[in-house]
């Protein structure tokens, strides 16, 4: 499979981590930061701009029920991966047959969540967890805590992904793997 990106030491791939995992049996990893596509449906408008009008229709997305099977596939011992607290027993458990056990559970914190319909609750934080064997060890300060707004139509940094994640929080992530001051670019 061909890299998305591929500089100074650093691999991304973009695709079904199902169809991507297997072929990096091989290759040296170091970690696998993994933000699956689960909670992706729910309820969505037919176009935006609907203002307070509440009509929506209900989608539901084969992964929605946060499948695990894409970890028996990780080739390496440390994964962090953006996970629904709904779904947290179903991920440990598949850690926990992997070998994995949980490390720490980070916290990507937005300070101005995307508004919901109905008066419906804001989420504003959204957990990354560390899955590791014993011994591994999170570097950096010492916060569990990473606080940069959502991104929004129009910003540079978006493009068009619904749920994207900010560079910052991925920087972050990984510099908190990282036990030496090499920078994290991208």
């Amino acid at each position: 499979m061909k890299p998305y990106y591929e500089q100074d030491g650093i691999t991304i791939y973009h695709g079904d981590c199902r169809q991507v995992l297997p072929t990096l049996k091989d290759t040296a990893i170091d970690l696998v930061l993994s933000d699956p596509p689960y909670g992706t449906g729910g309820w969505r408008r037919g176009e935006a701009g609907a203002g307070s009008n509440p009509a929506a229709t209900l989608v539901r997305e084969d992964w929605d029920d946060g499948a695990v099977d894409w970890l028996a596939l990780v080739p390496c011992d440390v994964v962090l991966t953006f996970w629904p607290p709904a779904r947290t027993f179903q991920l440990l458990s598949a850690a926990n047959a992997r070998g994995l056990t949980k490390h720490r559970q980070l916290y990507w914190r937005k300070p101005d969540p995307k508004p919901q319909p109905g008066g419906r609750t804001r989420w504003s934080m959204e957990p990354i967890w560390v899955l590791s064997p014993d011994g591994f060890q999170l570097y950096g300060n010492t916060d569990d805590l990473c606080e940069v707004s959502a991104l929004r139509a129009g910003q540079p940094e978006w493009l068009g992904h619904p749920y994207q994640k900010p560079l910052k929080v991925m920087r972050w992530l990984l510099a908190k793997t990282k036990s030496d001051s090499r920078s994290i670019h991208g």
